[in-house]
């Protein structure tokens, strides 16, 4: 997925509780800065992201591998509870996400309760994909 529009969706999430605190603001550097995002382009997606909160088409997602579509669920959940408290809207907002990727909204319920009770991570991400690819969408 192109690393912008990877970070406005994060942008979109952080927004949906209307609020964009100290810890989703550095998640959302952090995945910029780790796509060797520029400062700028950084910043200039946060500041489009705050003028706008709107959940664009599937267009963003298509042609995606599942290995990447894996790895913007699990980044729109790890960012959803990087400040510790999780809402309906960021829930329902990750379930749309995961819609749109091809996914149940099931999944969004199986994989944060996954994450959530691994603080540390040290889930097997193997194991985590595969019940992950049980929740696609059967075309």
């Amino acid at each position: 997925m192109n690393a912008s529009i990877r970070l406005k969706y994060l942008v979109q999430l952080a927004l949906v509780d209307n609020t964009f605190d100290d810890e989703e603001m550095k998640f959302v550097v952090n995945v910029g800065r780790a796509n060797n995002m520029s400062e700028d382009e950084i910043n200039s997606i946060i500041n489009e992201g705050l003028k706008r909160k709107e959940i664009d088409s599937e267009q963003d997602f298509v042609g995606l591998s599942f290995d990447q579509k894996f790895e913007y669920l699990v980044s729109i959940i790890e960012l959803m509870k990087v400040d510790g408290k999780i809402y309906l809207s960021e829930i329902n907002y990750c379930k749309e996400i995961a819609e749109k990727l091809g996914f149940k909204k099931e999944v969004i319920s199986r994989v944060t309760s996954k994450i959530h009770s691994d603080p540390g991570l040290s889930l097997d991400w193997n194991l985590l994909k595969d019940e992950i690819k049980s929740s696609l969408k059967e075309d």
